[in-house]
């Protein structure tokens, strides 16, 4: 897409489109694209739900690859394309080790080609109004503009969420302020914020905003009549099943949300005692990765995970203590009488640092890690080299 097809765009939705601006309390999605000539067009739209798909094993094994996945709805113009199609879109990442060790560029370039692929749950509605779904699809190497800014999104959440929650003023959204702290992460042509976040929504803005005047495909004929007395009775009766459904599960989710909401409060207050207990002492390499996967685990998960435990108590301190070592050194005579070492010494100590939350239950706090090597020309030792197993995640 060139700025010549999405610049009118853009104007015309900020000409006509205060009444669609979000509030800060309303639910969000963003208009990010629009390519195609009159008569072939097609907006692109996502939401700002971002999900990691990342494998388990791929995020232990500290690679600096991660993948996200975001929804990207795309209306189309044309009579022979689909009334719209949603795509669960993944995208090849910076990990958060990447970026922890300032590697995100290195990792994954800003630039095109970008590697994506297509997840569970696409589905395409189509001119017949009918749903169907579109299978997950391999690794795919893609210079489309649309696709290059989805991942943009994708890749930079936590940035786009802290530039839309920047942009509200007075109650009011700032549309060239959130554009403006996008750019440093190459999101340089207009995005909006709507407030458009279902398909119907979307598909009616794109028809009577996008493309006023265009003539719509209408194959039912449902877009160019009044609907009938049946239609709006089924319509209503399928309301009402949804609304105590609806009914049903706020009930039901109600309880463990308060509970959800209690456990991340008393989270957040364990991660500030981790923090104190570590005081100035700030975990780096392996240590803290280590760290990340293990605080706030609790104690009962590192027994299970690495068995029984040198265990030694200080006030509420608890230490868990791990080690291992390798020795192959052997003493070495000559005819003369001179002897010497051979060989090569490695140990390692891993401790988990365990202290009670505000239940009692007794957590993952630290990770401290301690190496030695000795041996006829040994320079140094490779923590991961010498600790080995000890190095183990939480769960199976």
């Amino acid at each position: 897409m060139t700025n010549r097809f999405l610049a009118p765009h853009i104007a015309l939705m900020i000409a006509i489109g205060v009444g669609f601006v979000p509030t800060a309390a309303s639910a969000q999605a963003l208009f990010f694209h629009v390519d195609g000539g009159p008569g072939d067009r097609q907006a692109y739209y996502s939401n700002t739900l971002v999900m990691d798909r990342t494998p388990p094993s791929e995020t232990f094994n500290l690679s600096l690859i991660g993948i996200k996945q975001i929804d990207v709805t795309i209306i189309h113009e044309n009579a022979g394309k689909p009334e719209l199609t949603m795509l669960r879109m993944q995208f090849e990442c910076p990990s958060m080790y990447a970026m922890a060790a300032g590697k995100g560029d290195k990792a994954i370039p800003k630039s095109a080609p970008v590697r994506m692929r297509i997840g569970e749950g696409s589905v395409m509605l189509r001119r017949d109004l009918q749903n169907e779904e579109i299978p997950p699809g391999s690794w795919v190497t893609t210079n489309d503009p649309a696709m290059l800014k989805a991942r943009k999104l994708a890749c930079n959440e936590a940035e786009v969420k802290q530039a839309m929650s920047d942009s509200y003023r007075n109650q009011r959204f700032d549309m060239a302020a959130f554009n403006a702290k996008l750019r440093p992460f190459g999101l340089t042509e207009g995005i909006m914020v709507l407030a458009e976040t279902t398909w119907s929504e979307q598909v009616e803005l794109s028809w009577s905003r996008l493309w006023r005047g265009s003539k719509r495909p209408d194959p039912t004929g449902k877009f160019s009549r009044p609907a009938t007395d049946a239609e709006r009775a089924e319509a209503a009766a399928k309301m009402a099943v949804l609304t105590k459904e609806l009914e049903t599960l706020t009930s039901q989710i109600r309880g463990k949300y308060e509970q959800s909401t209690k456990n991340l409060a008393a989270g957040f207050e364990f991660d500030e005692a981790a923090a104190k207990l570590r005081g100035d002492r700030k975990p780096r390499g392996i240590e803290a990765q280590l760290l990340m996967v293990w605080q706030a685990k609790p104690e009962e998960d590192v027994f299970a995970k690495m068995g029984p435990a040198l265990v030694s108590n200080s006030g509420d301190l608890r230490i868990l203590s791990y080690g291992q070592q390798y020795d192959n050194r052997v003493l070495v005579g000559s005819t003369s009488g001179a002897t010497w070492v051979e060989g090569t010494y490695k140990s390692c100590d891993v401790q988990f640092v365990t202290i009670p939350d505000r239940s009692g239950v007794r957590r993952v706090a630290d990770v401290r890690i301690s190496v030695g090597a000795s041996g006829d020309g040994w320079l140094g030792v490779n923590t991961g080299d010498a600790c080995g197993e000890l190095l183990q995640a939480p769960g199976n």
